[in-house]
This record gives structure tokens, C-alpha cells and sequence, in this order.
């Protein structure tokens, strides 16, 4: 009887010790599903209620509520690319559905496709393609090739093609001479070479024709240069080498010149869609690839491209990216990739003290990363050096 009443006690006062001991860790277990990146991220919204990843405000306030949504198509078009399906959808939402004029046009985000392009600049109210920041442009066409390459929505794409090729001013009314085509209304929106190619490229990939204006855009620039090529000798040659140059020379050619921030960043999103559409000219791509790896070591997502899902691409952006406890207050203002490398400090980008990160970028390269993005970014409540090796899957 004695020996049952000790059995007895030791048992209740063991369960009252896994009471304090299991729960805890049951709490402690659940934190971790949560996802400290996401929930800090900003999120902007359009007028129909439908959410997504932008940038969050500058300074004080961007009009309307809060939202820095000028470069969202391109990036939720990678988000997209790196399997988060709500990229996908609003990149997708960008495409004006209604009937009218504007119908299969592309905006920089859903909310701007809803507003006509509603922004501030310096003070002012602007819409449509006044002011400095057009309704779209061929960075943000980068965006919208990758959704369509990554979805194989060929059907958007083609009716935006359709939008460009039917909206290209005429360059002589009097031959009836059409210009090449805009992204948007403005002359500052008009398709370049590689942009044309880029277009091409991806469309025929998905099995597509494309128009008028992009299948003939050689012979329309080079008829519209022609008054000023005439007359400045070896003009005409230069830029029909340039014109008749291959998408993959034309990318490798534009990584070496370009500037070591966004615009490098624009080479390599060129080159990776090659990669993935298995372009004729992926080798080249691969090249480039390598090139713009070589000259920003620390830069994950080229490292990615590179090399792939690697431990080590995995261990630039833990460095990089801010650690869950410093994911609120933060700037939000920056896709940290896209930024010159030799100048980033750990986490990537500090401003007054505060990392400087979208946070979408983070989740955008976690997603890349799969089994070795595991744990990144999670919420946690103990030390870094505790979970250290967590964050990284080891």
C-alpha cells in the first residue's frame, strides 16, 4: 500500500513537472511556424480589396495608403518565379480585363491598373503617364515574362502583345509608317532592342506568333532612323550590328557595360529567363550568369543563379537578410538584389540604424533556396546563437 501511494505521488508531481516543461515547448514549437519575414512584409492594397507585395511607404506617406507599388509588377513576377503563387496573381491582376481602351493594357501593380496609374510625385497627385513615373515600362515587362513563363499564361501575354502592337503612334501619317512599340503611351515607354527580343523570345517559347510590331521591329527602326543614320556616316552599320546581334550577345553585352546595381540586376533576370526557357542561347546566358556571379560574390541571388540551392547561397542570405527579431522597423523600401553588394553591410542594408529590406526579397530567395531555405526567416524567442544552426536547416 505504501509503495502504490509513493507510486501515486511521484507520478502526479512528474506530470505537474511535464506540465511546465512540455507546454512551454508546445508554445515554444508553434512560434516557429510562424513567419516573421511575412508577417512584417508589406502588403498594399487595390481598391477591390486584393493585397500584395510592394514596398512599404518612403519617408512619410506615398499616396495612397502608404504604398510604394511603382516597381511591383517585376517584383511579384519573381516572387512568382520562385513558386509563391501570390506573385503570381498579382502580376496577373496588373492586366486591365475590362472592355475599352485600356483592355489587356499592363500597370505597375493592381492597385495602379484600378486607379489609372494613381501616384505621388513631389507633392502631387499624378495619373495616367504624366509625370516622371509612366503607367509601365520594360523593367516591369521583366515581371510579366516571367509569370507567363513560370504559369504558362501564353493567353496574357498575347493579348498584351495584341495592346502594344494595336497603340503604336503612327511615326508618318502620311505613309501610314507605324513607330515601333510603346509600354505605354509615353515616347519615353518605346521598346528597345533587347526588350523586343526579350518579348520574342519568351512568346515563342510558349508556342506563340508574335505581331506585327515585334516580328518586324528590325525593319521599323531601322526606317524610322534612317534620316539621321544617312547622314552621320557608319551610324546604319553600327546599329544594324546591333540590331542583328543575338538576345544572348545582346544580354552579355549589356551585363559588362552596366552600372553594378538595378541595371545589373535587369541582365541577370534576362539571362535566367533564357536559362529557363531553354533559349538557343542559354549557353551565352550561362556566361553572363556567371560573369555578374563573379563580379558580386556576396549577392545571393546571383549566386543562386550560378550554382543553385546551395548551403552556401543559403548562408548569404541568413547574413544579409535581417534575423527574425529585426524584421519590424525596418525600411522597407529596398529589393536588397538589386543593389550594389560592395556596399552592403550585415544585414544588407542599414539606414539609420534599421536594416533595409522589402523583406519580400528575403522570402523571395528562401523560396529558391527550398530544403536549404528552410528555417529562414522563422519567428523565434530565444537567443541567435541558440538557433543559429536552426536557421539555416542544419
Amino acid at each position: 500500500m505504501r509503495h502504490y501511494r509513493y507510486s501515486w505521488k511521484m507520478h502526479f508531481l512528474y506530470s505537474i513537472v511535464l506540465l511546465f516543461v512540455v507546454v512551454p515547448s508546445f508554445f515554444a514549437d508553434e512560434a516557429w511556424s510562424r513567419d516573421a519575414w511575412s508577417d512584417a512584409a508589406h502588403l498594399c492594397h487595390a481598391p477591390d480589396g486584393f493585397a500584395f507585395a510592394s514596398k512599404g511607404p518612403i519617408d512619410t506617406k506615398v499616396y495612397p495608403d502608404d504604398c510604394d507599388d511603382g516597381d511591383s509588377t517585376i517584383f511579384n513576377g519573381l516572387l512568382c518565379a520562385s513558386g509563391d503563387k501570390r506573385g503570381c496573381e498579382a502580376v496577373k491582376r496588373s492586366l486591365t480585363t475590362e472592355a475599352g481602351l485600356d483592355e489587356s493594357r499592363m500597370w505597375r501593380s493592381p492597385r495602379r491598373a484600378q486607379t489609372n496609374n494613381l501616384h505621388r510625385e513631389n507633392g502631387s497627385v499624378v495619373t495616367g503617364d504624366s509625370g516622371e513615373h509612366k503607367t509601365f515600362s520594360p523593367d516591369q515587362e521583366l515581371g510579366l515574362l516571367l509569370y507567363a513563363v513560370t504559369t504558362g499564361d501564353k493567353s496574357s501575354l498575347e493579348r498584351w502583345f495584341n495592346w502594344l502592337d494595336h497603340n503604336r503612334p503612327w511615326a508618318d501619317e502620311g505613309l501610314r509608317l507605324h513607330n515601333v512599340p510603346r509600354y505605354c503611351h509615353h515616347q519615353n515607354c518605346t521598346m528597345r532592342p533587347i526588350d523586343r527580343d526579350m518579348d520574342d523570345a519568351v512568346f515563342r517559347a510558349l508556342g506563340g506568333e508574335s505581331p506585327d510590331g515585334i516580328r518586324n521591329y528590325k525593319l521599323n527602326a531601322t526606317l524610322l532612323t534612317l534620316p539621321i543614320t544617312m547622314v552621320v556616316p557608319g551610324v546604319q552599320t553600327i546599329l544594324q550590328l546591333y540590331l542583328n546581334m543575338n538576345v544572348g550577345d545582346k544580354i552579355y553585352y549589356e551585363a559588362t557595360l552596366n552600372a553594378p546595381n538595378f541595371p545589373t540586376h535587369l541582365s541577370a533576370i534576362r539571362a535566367w529567363l533564357l536559362v529557363k526557357i531553354q533559349h538557343p542561347n542559354q549557353g551565352r546566358a550561362k556566361e553572363t550568369i556567371a560573369m555578374i556571379a563573379n563580379k558580386q560574390p556576396k549577392n545571393p541571388f546571383y549566386q543562386y543563379l550560378h550554382e543553385g540551392a546551395t548551403p552556401k547561397v543559403a548562408a548569404l542570405v541568413k547574413k544579409y537578410c535581417p534575423a527574425p527579431s529585426q524584421s519590424r522597423g525596418g525600411d522597407l523600401g529596398h529589393w536588397t538584389w538589386e543593389s550594389d553588394s560592395s556596399d552592403w553591410k550585415i544585414p544588407a542594408k542599414i539606414d539609420n540604424g534599421k536594416p533595409s529590406s522589402m523583406l519580400w526579397d528575403c522570402i523571395f530567395m528562401r523560396n529558391l533556396l527550398g530544403d536549404h531555405g528552410k528555417g529562414l526567416g522563422i519567428q523565434h524567442t530565444g537567443t541567435e546563437n541558440a538557433i543559429s544552426g536552426l536557421l539555416l536547416g542544419e
